[in-house]
């Protein structure tokens, strides 16, 4: 993977409405919304066009607000219009997008074909979400021979899910998606895995530059929950035995790094 092919994904998060409003688009994780009655569903998983198009619709109801504001506005649900409404991106989605874009471009495959699913999320959707049961009746002799990490093509297959809405950073970094590497190795479009403490919420980074003792990565974050948060490039510097996380937005703990075997 070259910088420049990762760099043009990247940058379709950037959501430029011209006369220098602009902005990398909000962070949204879909943990603080699934015990609603009527979960909303997909958070975090929208499409740089998809925030684009909620951004400019946004904008022309609500000229007066900030960039800021409006960057806020995204992610709280206030305006009941679905085309608008949750419209973000959590750090798993966004390595989906960059990641899959690269491989469009080279070699012409799609990411899904390397990623798996954890069993005990299809098992979630197949008993528990009405769109999954419709799409699909799983049996209990299908359910019992499930691996722990389920083909995601699979998934897509049987349940007609979207790519996207199935990766989570458990997917991202399991042993049938990615393998685990040294610092050393690191090279442009490897993973960060990483997990805040005090939490067992995990996160991931792409690895944007690699010079020396230092990575440059970019990843979609929040500082806290009051924070719309959002795409962002930060440095990671590491000084042969501890990584130091100071520079990021919020204290992380380092678990690994991993390269996805679509680069392989």
């Amino acid at each position: 993977m070259t910088s420049d092919l990762l760099l043009d994904e990247i940058n379709k998060f950037f959501i430029d409405l011209g006369g220098g409003y602009a902005f990398w688009a909000p962070y949204l994780i879909n943990t603080d919304y699934s015990q609603k009655s009527k979960p909303v569903h997909g958070l975090g998983k929208s499409s740089p066009e998809d925030i684009l198009r909620a951004a400019k619709k946004a904008r022309l109801l609500r000229s007066e607000l900030s960039v800021d504001e409006l960057k806020k506005s995204l992610i709280d649900g206030s305006y009941n219009d679905p085309d608008i409404d949750y419209k973000a991106i959590d750090c798993s989605g966004f390595t989906y997008y960059v990641i899959d874009g690269v491989l469009q471009k080279s070699p012409g495959e799609r990411l899904a074909k390397y990623l798996s699913v954890p069993k005990s999320h299809v098992l979630n959707g197949a008993y528990n979400l009405d769109e999954w049961k419709n799409a699909y009746t799983l049996s209990d002799e299908e359910a019992k021979s499930l691996p722990e990490d389920v083909p995601m093509e699979w998934v897509i297959e049987k349940f007609q899910r979207k790519p996207v809405n199935l990766c989570r950073v458990a997917g991202l970094v399991s042993d049938y998606s990615s393998v685990g590497i040294e610092f050393d190795s690191a090279r442009v479009g490897d993973l960060v895995h990483m997990s805040t403490p005090g939490s067992n919420v995990p996160h991931v980074a792409i690895v944007m530059h690699k010079e020396k003792d230092v990575f440059k990565i970019v990843h979609s974050s929040r500082a806290n929950e009051s924070d719309p948060g959002g795409v962002r490039m930060d440095e990671l510097h590491f000084d042969g035995t501890h990584y130091n996380t100071s520079k990021l937005d919020k204290p992380r703990t380092i678990i690994g790094l991993r390269r996805l075997k679509a680069f392989i």
